[in-house]
């Protein structure tokens, strides 16, 4: 059940418990937030799942399944397990309070053998209050608040639990229609106030847990200012991305199953912005031109492939142009310190900012148009990929200063024109030496510019691949709605794991990349995604993982275990 707050969680969780938090002002009473639930299928389907990623685990999983799943049942004392338990943020209160609704089959062994003995809250029912408890009230209790029973459809009975008294509902229904037979959770966000006035007052409501999450933000012993900046900026930005559905989404719908037999894992999702805001607007310039790379086939058997035209938001330019710019002050700092010839030093810097210049760029015009591909080729890869630019773009000196930035960098200029673009051939120097081994098996890169796109391509049969993909560009395509599409073969990615840099302090990283090699290197399936407006506006998507994810989830759940003894 409940535990005692920690000092550090999860980014996702400070924003969302920053967005209901703050201070009670004036203001507060005219911030109409939107209602949130959270819906689980319930323990039986927990313990399900639990079992089906831990048996796909093998024998690490099976070391550990007896006592994690009794680990887990000790939380289902007293609780209907074939009923649903839903969680509903109060994002009208100050801060932000939850109510928790848990169905109960035996009032005796959840309230004494759960709540009590295995969660450490105490609870004793009120005088002339029919089934009110008040939870915690002793000393080092690990949750204090209030619960009462409510008797509900189908002979049910859901005991709610609050922190304040006032938050107990009048009565309890419905729980459960968030979830259809298959889905083992939903989340449900819903905005009925849509004026401009009740969307202002939303985002003042989102600067507010901007500014209350970065104060408490510090820098680490070695981080450098540059560093921390660009950290802070960062979180800023993440809190702006989730604010935009808690200020201007009409409705967010996203759910997620484990299918019987372990098949895979399936998550879809439905967002309406409200008409008239800065989302629906940014939306809507989807269906005013094709892509300019509609016309490129998508490689449904490529190692990776991915095609992206995500609409921006004025606010959202602003955030991610303020982004590219604390990044570009790090790397700027980064090659002042360097010891290096002037002359490599001003090029170097020069490229970063023409670089930076050009993504600030593409932020501006509103639209990021992009797309990537990489497949397998005689043992080595070949990538191509593009991005699109506005009209105009200055790239060749952006070039011209990446050649000077290193030495034994070679540049073949205009070797070739196809579709309108301009082909340039480059030599890696010895920095890619790795790469240029194992992975794409040539020291020749081959890049065009267009007048609105940069493409780039290595690897066998890189400028054929180039030249056919401009030449289907060029054809064009058809305005549509498609934002997000995505899909690649896991066990393909199985040699790069080992060129990710492991994080500084992390010493399970290496152990769990091992884990993920041997897993991944035997993946019969695809992680496939997509997401696209419809023509009523609504955005909705859809993502699939194969079974390999599910071990892989089953192999560090084992390995944690093992590790911190969580099984006994």
């Amino acid at each position: 059940m409940f535990r005692p707050r920690r000092t550090s969680r999860p980014l996702l969780a400070l924003v969302v418990a920053a967005l209901g938090a703050g201070v009670a002002s004036a203001q507060d009473a005219q911030l109409q937030p939107p209602r949130v639930l959270f819906e689980s299928a319930g323990g039986d389907r927990i313990l399900e799942d639990f079992t089906q990623v831990l048996d796909l685990a093998g024998e690490a999983g099976a070391s550990q399944k007896s006592g994690l799943l009794n680990l887990l049942e000790g939380f289902l004392v007293g609780v209907d397990a074939s009923a649903p338990v839903r969680l509903e943020p109060l994002t009208g209160t100050t801060p932000t309070r939850y109510r928790l609704y848990v169905p109960v089959n035996d009032r005796r062994k959840w309230q004494q053998d759960n709540l009590n003995y295995a969660s450490g809250i105490p609870s004793r029912e009120l005088a002339n209050q029919k089934d009110t408890y008040q939870l915690g009230f002793v000393r080092n209790a690990a949750f204090d608040g209030f619960m009462r029973y409510y008797p509900v459809e189908d002979g049910l009975e859901y005991a709610v639990i609050v922190e304040n008294q006032e938050d107990l509902p009048e009565e309890v229904k419905s729980i459960g229609a968030l979830l259809t037979a298959d889905q083992d959770a939903a989340l449900l966000l819903r905005n009925t106030a849509g004026d401009e006035t009740a969307v202002a007052r939303r985002w003042e409501r989102v600067a507010e847990a901007e500014k209350e999450l970065l104060s408490a933000l510090q820098p680490k012993p070695d981080e450098t200012p540059e560093e921390f900046a660009l950290r802070k900026t960062g979180a800023a930005t993440q809190v702006n991305e989730l604010g935009r559905f808690y200020a201007e989404a009409q409705v967010v719908f996203a759910s997620g199953n484990v299918p019987n037999g372990a098949i895979g894992a399936v998550g879809t999702v439905v967002y309406q912005p409200l008409p008239g805001t800065e989302s629906a607007e940014a939306l809507a310039r989807l269906d005013e031109s094709p892509s300019r790379f509609a016309g490129v086939p998508f490689n449904e058997d490529a190692n990776f492939s991915g095609q992206m035209r995500v609409p921006l938001t004025p606010r959202q330019q602003e955030n991610f142009k303020t982004l590219t710019d604390k990044m570009r002050a790090l790397l700027v700092a980064k090659v002042n310190e360097d010891d290096l010839p002037e002359a490599q030093r001003s090029a170097r810097l020069e490229a970063f900012n023409r670089m930076f210049d050009l993504a600030n760029g593409v932020v501006e015009s509103g639209m990021v148009d992009a797309i990537a591909e990489a497949v397998s080729v005689d043992g080595k890869r070949r990538f191509v990929g593009a991005v699109g630019l506005p009209e105009g773009a200055e790239v060749k000196p952006a070039l011209e200063a990446f050649v000077a930035s290193r030495e034994g960098r070679e540049v073949e200029w205009g070797v070739a024109e196809v579709a309108g673009a301009t082909l340039h051939r480059f030599v890696l120097d010895e920095t890619f030496a790795d790469y240029v081994d194992d992975v794409i098996g040539t020291n020749e890169v081959w890049v065009a510019v267009a007048p609105d796109a940069f493409w780039y391509a290595a690897g066998p049969g890189a400028r054929e691949e180039l030249e056919a993909q401009l030449n289907a560009a060029a054809a064009g395509g058809e305005a549509g709605g498609q934002i997000v599409r995505f899909s690649s073969d896991p066990a393909s990615a199985v040699d790069l794991l080992g060129r990710v840099e492991t994080p500084k302090g992390d010493a399970n990283v290496e152990e769990y990349r091992q884990i993920a090699r041997e897993v991944l290197a035997n993946c019969g399936g695809r992680i496939t995604a997509t997401l696209r407006k419809d023509d009523d506006g609504a955005v909705r998507g859809r993502a699939l993982a194969p079974r390999c994810v599910l071990t892989l989830i089953g192999r560090i759940i084992a390995e944690i275990s093992e590790r911190e003894n969580l099984a006994g």
